[in-house]
């Protein structure tokens, strides 16, 4: 699903804030850069794989104020907590049943003879989290850059067991989005919500100022000092179990700059193909469907098989004088076109895209793209893959790079 970028995206740690939070529907902000893992307490950078870890991390972390008990007094503390976990489950307080588990679960873990009972009391709570879930409710679709989404972001945490689904309120959550720093440069925030009456958490996202094609995530944040349990709430929301992901798609909205496109084609033993604009023609298209005015081609094929670029400004600067702002040019040659042992051919084109505007004398988007197709016949697989290429990924990397 998208398990790589929830891990890449979450900072900042979640583990205690959410009491605090658990009462209102008031939230933080915080600011976030790159980091390795978005885990049941925070920033987690070790490996979840148990053979990687000491034997001794599987032993349950005191919560705050917990001291070692004798064996009968360890054990005692250890009903009374599991009996408010029971108690917690039951109100569907599934933090405060957390909290009374990493009790039990720590006074267990000094007694030798209760491994066992341990190991039962995790399990319980494992079945516990199975019943857990978040679900998308409503995501609004792309927008333009300085213009507010029409809908908000909105996922429900629903508690499902035999006797059927129920939504599950005020349970610590995070939202992760992206956002543009006072410099220029994106990154993204977190904050920290709780599900509201409903089990929802519905996200307002900023007014964007940047184009781009992102993700945005709303996870369940439940928590855990025991390692088992901190593991398992990691790999449910890295799974997609316990968060959603939503495509935060902000497109450009300069489309009615003047723009003219000039792709140059090679075939498959490197020469030029002067006779026809393949790429070009198959981009245009979509990005008019897309919105794009005042838009069409030009021919500048020496030039782009020369690699001089200056030269090619210039001559586009001589031809379209003040008529044309923007300026698509590039390159698409065929990098491989080889045939299977299923007899289908694959061809892969690589693209090298730029982007000049003549208003402010510079290079705005530089792009290099790689797509690969396949098709019964070697035509079919260049046209599948040109289709794919200029088609669909060009067209994305301009609306939403511009």
């Amino acid at each position: 699903m998208h398990y790589a970028v929830v891990r890449s995206l979450i900072c900042v740690s979640i583990l205690g804030i959410f009491f605090s939070c658990a009462s209102s529907p008031s939230s933080s902000t915080e600011e976030s850069g790159t980091v390795e893992r978005f885990g049941a307490g925070g920033i987690e950078e070790e490996s979840t794989n148990p053979a990687n870890r000491p034997a001794t991390e599987k032993k349950a972390a005191p919560p705050a104020g917990i001291k070692k008990l004798k064996t009968s007094e360890a054990l005692a503390q250890a009903t009374i907590a599991e009996a408010d976990m029971e108690n917690a489950i039951s109100s569907l307080s599934f933090q405060v049943a957390l909290a009374s588990f990493d009790r039990a679960a720590y006074h267990l873990s000094t007694v030798t003879s209760a491994a066992e009972r341990l190991s039962a009391l995790r399990a319980r709570m494992e079945s516990v989290l199975d019943q857990l879930s978040m679900e998308v409710l409503s995501a609004p679709s792309e927008t333009v850059s300085g213009k507010a989404f029409k809908k908000d972001f909105i996922a429900r945490l629903v508690h499902t067991s035999d006797s059927g689904a129920i939504t599950v309120q005020n349970t610590p959550c995070v939202v992760v989005y992206p956002f543009v720093g006072e410099d220029g440069t994106p990154g993204t925030k977190m904050e920290h919500v709780v599900t509201d009456a409903n089990g929802q958490v519905r996200f307002t996202a900023p007014v964007p100022s940047q184009t781009g094609k992102n993700k945005l995530y709303i996870a369940c944040a439940l928590t855990s000092d025991d390692p088992v349990i901190k593991e398992s709430l990691t790999a449910r929301r890295e799974s997609g179990r316990l968060s959603v992901s939503f495509t935060h798609a902000v497109g450009t909205a300069q489309r009615s700059v003047p723009t003219t496109i000039s792709i140059l084609d090679f075939n498959q033993t490197g020469a030029p193909i002067k006779s026809s604009n393949p790429s070009a023609t198959t981009l245009l298209k979509p990005l008019v469907q897309r919105g794009f005015t005042r838009i069409g081609m030009a021919d500048f094929p020496n030039q782009l098989a020369s690699g001089d670029e200056a030269a090619l400004i210039r001559a586009a600067t001589a031809q379209f004088g003040t008529a044309v702002q923007r300026f698509i040019y590039g390159t698409v040659r065929i990098e491989s076109l080889a045939q299977g042992e299923d007899q289908l051919w694959s061809c892969a084109l690589v693209a090298q895209i730029s982007v000049w505007d003549f208003s402010k004398g510079q290079k705005v988007l530089s792009l290099s793209l790689r797509q690969s197709e396949a098709g019964p016949t070697a035509a079919r697989a260049i046209d599948s893959a040109r289709k794919k290429l200029a088609g669909e990924v060009l067209v994305d990397s301009l609306v939403f790079g511009l």
